[in-house]
């Protein structure tokens, strides 16, 4: 496995699990608000969504959406990227970095 390769994986990695500790968050704040939103927020698609934006009112909002979203969209440009690039085989070719 190539150093590219790697650093991808944990970026990936590190992305996942911070947006999964925000979504677990929501969730708990959404439980701890009235269990119908907890249910709803597990078992509505993109009702966290609503929950998060309108609903939810909590210190460090701007931050804890910052997390979610943005770690959402790193690990899936991230898990795109590696599946291109495993696909086409670029990161295995030496090649592609010859140039630097």
């Amino acid at each position: 496995m190539s150093v590219e390769m790697t650093v991808l994986l944990i970026v990936c990695l590190i992305s996942f699990v911070s947006s999964t500790i925000a979504s677990t968050i929501i969730v708990r704040k959404a439980f701890q608000l009235e269990v119908n939103e907890g249910i709803l927020t597990l078992c509505v698609p993109f009702y966290i969504v609503y929950f998060s934006f309108v609903k939810l009112e909590i210190n460090h909002k701007k931050a804890l959406l910052a997390i979610w979203i943005g770690g959402g969209v790193i690990y899936m440009i991230c898990l795109a990227v590696g599946i291109v690039y495993s696909v086409l085989g670029i990161l295995d070719s030496k090649e592609m970095f010859s140039n630097f």
